[in-house]
């Protein structure tokens, strides 16, 4: 057999190179399009995590929203409690304050001792007692006379 010649060696490192070459030529063409699907895939990625994190920063304004509405609700509903509290507290002064009234009004316009019945005088006590009305400074009886209608009055 014949050796080759430098000739053909030659024409066959030229084959050998040129399909090395297409089939490198081909890997970069398949790699350079891994590439871009790549790209596009972190593309939509950052995207999905853009809008997961724009959810849940809306989610948490939400959250709190409410929650701030929740403790204005609240405070609403205890300052209403403690103004009907204070509406009652003055109302009750303002009913015994009518009361102490009209009973001092009755017991100055009951006359004389004499047509009094026996136990005027526990009715009397228990009535200046519940009214808060103070023992007059001889302890002779209740003075109901600051409270009748007409008369000047200091506020309790």
């Amino acid at each position: 057999m014949a050796l080759p010649t430098i000739y053909d060696v030659a024409t066959a490192v030229r084959t050998i190179i040129t399909a090395e070459t297409g089939e490198l030529r081909e890997r970069a063409e398949k790699a350079e399009a891994r590439i871009a699907e790549l790209q596009t895939e972190n593309t939509r990625l950052l995207g999905v995590e853009r809008e997961f994190h724009g959810d849940w920063m809306q989610k948490i304004a939400k959250g709190l929203e409410e929650m701030e509405q929740r403790v204005i609700d609240s405070q609403s509903k205890r300052i209403a409690e403690l103004e009907g509290a204070a509406h009652k507290s003055l109302l009750g002064h303002t009913k015994l304050s009518a009361l102490r009234t009209a009973v001092a009004d009755y017991m100055h316009s009951e006359g004389c001792s004499c047509c009094q019945g026996d136990d005027h005088d526990m009715h009397t006590e228990v009535l200046a007692k519940l009214l808060g009305v103070e023992l007059y400074s001889d302890g002779s009886g209740y003075c109901f006379s600051p409270y009748k209608t007409g008369a000047k009055k200091e506020e309790d």
